[in-house]
């Protein structure tokens, strides 16, 4: 196989476009490919591995069975026309780079055929070009889930950047590394009712169904929902839709009731009046309309090349898709361009113009980070490692940093993350300087974890050949655990996340979108807890400005869908107990009837909200409080405002 361009990467490994080298026999790795075609293999990590803060890692041995596992589902999904067709798995094994003689690491591949574009792509295209999700289309995507449950299986990460458009137009599922059995009928309608939510709430973006109460009748979404709700929903019904060609989506033709009408008094312009003129000849039209319409507005985007159309996907969210027309080299020129053309300064300086950071060279990686001594390893991932270190008592203290550093104390632990940056000059240096600023910036505003330093070295091993590698290092304080580990402990230590500490996970987000930046890997191994139990942010790899983003509330949307999953899974909140204090169920219903106050949260980003109280000992508290507050209103007449029983149990 000849290798091609990226097509997406991520902690558990990467997904690149491939076509037929004609002049190597495939041997029975693989079969059924055409010379000049181009395929998705997808290269998976199968070796032992720890991932960058610690919260997961995996011996070789359960690496291995779980490429297996997705291997062989990928496979029955293909068969089953539920996924995209696979063509050849396989494991291979190598030396590991730097590491000693006999050292080696196993690789698993999966070779399947290349899609057009992820569904959340096609999804936004019908919000910003106005068109039509079209009933047999909202099938479709209900009816994968509905068919990969009656195979055995249900898709937990069932997001639609885990869904995709085939060549032909019709919907696929994406992804099978984080999938669970599902049997029995109320585990495969709980699924499929993840499934409705989503994709109701990618309706209510799109003009047709916003705008206009009549199209419910093709609102697929709302009807299988109240069906559900109703129990009247018949399981199986959205099977047949799969293999329709559903894409692309056909254009809103509004008709004249849909218009709106706008009643400005109409300018009486005198005969010398001129019409506004282009440069190109054309009439101007400023009218409102023009200027609000979602076709109008998509009439003005032709031509040009907005950001958020070419964005990678990251993190398992993997991007088996094909994009016509347009190279490498020509999507990174009209990046350039779009850069150069944009008008006004409005992204952060991280993003389009990051700071130089110094640079040293040395014979060995252990020399990249002098006057620090290693402790140990927090955390390995595809991107790097992170490891604690401490200020090198025979160092001479900040001057044996040779200035990459400053502001440590003796005695105390930090953590230094080591990045692979390429050559000088190259993507990937330039993409760590952007998070080497970002991160700084995030530590200044108390997002992210204090940063003390960061800068690059080049390592040059001199032997039969001379080979050069380029590292970049961020020094930064270290932290007591991720956010992801802190929820689990809730969930299976009956602890209570409390409503300010619900408020502090989304206040960083609405902080960081106000400071210029969103964090688009948003998931809760990207935060953790400082030692202090305040909750910060953590990586800034993927990270895009603040004016790319359509609503303020997109930013917390995803933040809290998630932690509304979370809490409901922990003992204190199942069942909807508690409801008062499940501060992201109310708002998850203010963002969905536009009543969420953005900003209010940020405050609550420097409190301390860690670590959880346990729920048994709020119990005991409450019952205590009450009783005291029972027999002090016997005695007296209470004056003033009460105080809320649970933020006094909180605090």
């Amino acid at each position: 196989m000849c290798a091609g361009e990226y097509l997406g990467a991520g902690a558990f490994g990467r997904v690149v476009s491939v076509s037929v080298n004609p002049s190597v026999e495939p041997g029975t790795l693989y079969s059924g490919v055409e010379a000049g075609k181009t395929y998705a293999l997808k290269h998976m990590r199968a070796e032992s591995w720890t991932s960058p803060l610690g919260e997961v890692s995996f011996s070789e041995s359960e690496s291995h069975l779980w490429a297996l596992k997705e291997m062989c589902i990928a496979r029955e999904a293909g068969k089953g026309g539920v996924g995209p067709m696979v063509f050849g798995t396989w494991f291979c094994r190598v030396p590991k780079e730097g590491e000693g003689e006999g050292e080696t690491a196993l690789h698993g591949f999966m070779l399947m055929e290349q899609l057009q574009l992820p569904l959340k792509k096609a999804f936004e295209d019908a919000e910003m070009e106005d068109l039509i999700v079209t009933p047999d289309a909202q099938r479709s995507v209900l009816g994968l889930h509905e068919k990969f449950a009656d195979m055995g299986y249900a898709q937990l990460d069932n997001h639609h950047n885990n869904a995709g458009v085939d060549l032909s137009g019709r919907f696929r599922l994406l992804d099978f590394g984080v999938v669970e059995t599902a049997r029995s009928k109320k585990r495969k309608i709980d699924h499929l009712t993840k499934a409705v939510k989503r994709l109701k709430e990618a309706l209510a973006l799109t003009s047709y169904f916003r705008q206009s109460k009549k199209h419910k009748s093709e609102n697929v979404a709302l009807q299988t929902e109240q069906e559900v709700d109703q129990k009247k929903y018949k399981w199986g019904s959205m099977e047949y839709a799969v293999e329709k060609v559903v894409y692309p989506f056909p254009k809103n033709k509004k008709d004249e009731s849909e218009k709106v009408v706008y009643p400005f008094p109409k300018n009486k312009k005198d005969e010398s009046d001129e019409n506004l003129i282009r440069e190109d000849g054309e009439v101007e039209d400023a009218s409102p309309q023009a200027l609000t319409d979602p076709s109008a507005v998509s009439e003005r985007r032709n031509g040009s090349l907005f950001l958020e159309d070419i964005q990678p996907h990251i993190a398992k969210a993997y991007q088996f898709h094909k994009r016509n027309g347009v190279s490498p080299p020509e999507i990174k020129a009209l990046l350039e361009k779009d850069k150069t053309t944009r008008k006004g300064d409005t992204e952060p300086v991280c993003l389009s113009s990051p700071p130089e950071r110094p640079k040293i060279e040395t014979q060995f990686l252990t020399e990249c980070h002098p006057g620090l001594v290693e402790n140990s390893e927090l955390g390995g991932g595809a991107f790097g490692k992170v490891v604690s270190v401490s200020v090198d008592p025979a160092g001479g203290g900040d001057n044996h940093g040779n200035s990459l550093w400053s502001g440590l104390e003796m005695g105390k632990r930090y953590a230094l993350k080591e990045m692979g940056a390429g050559k000088w000059a190259s993507d990937s240096h330039q993409s760590v300087l952007t998070e080497m600023c970002v991160a700084e910036d995030a530590g200044k505003f108390g997002i992210g974890p204090k940063v003390y330093g960061s800068w690059f070295c080049q390592v040059t091993t001199q032997g039969k050949f001379t080979i050069r590698k380029v590292y970049g290092f961020i020094l930064m304080e270290e932290l007591q655990m991720p956010l992801r580990k802190a929820l689990r402990d809730a969930r299976e230590k009956n602890l209570i996340v409390t409503p300010d500490a619900q408020k502090s996970a989304l206040g960083l987000h609405e902080k960081f979108f106000e400071s210029g930046y969103v964090q688009s890997d948003n998931h809760f191994g990207n935060a953790g807890v400082d030692m202090e139990g305040r909750l910060k942010l953590l990586d800034f790899g993927i990270v895009k400005s603040s004016t790319e983003v359509y609503r303020k509330t997109d930013v917390v949307e995803v933040v809290v869908e998630r932690l509304v999953e979370i809490l409901n899974a922990t003992p204190y909140f199942s069942d909807g107990k508690h409801k008062s204090e499940n501060f992201a169920l109310e708002a998850e219903r203010a963002i969905q009837i536009e009543t969420y106050e953005w900003g209010t949260m940020i405050p609550l980003t420097e409190k301390v909200v860690y670590p959880f109280p346990e729920a048994g000992e709020i119990f005991r508290l409450r019952g205590a409080v009450n009783t005291q507050l029972e027999s002090s209103q016997k005695g007296r007449e209470v004056t003033g405002k009460a105080r809320d029983v649970n933020n006094v149990l909180y605090e």
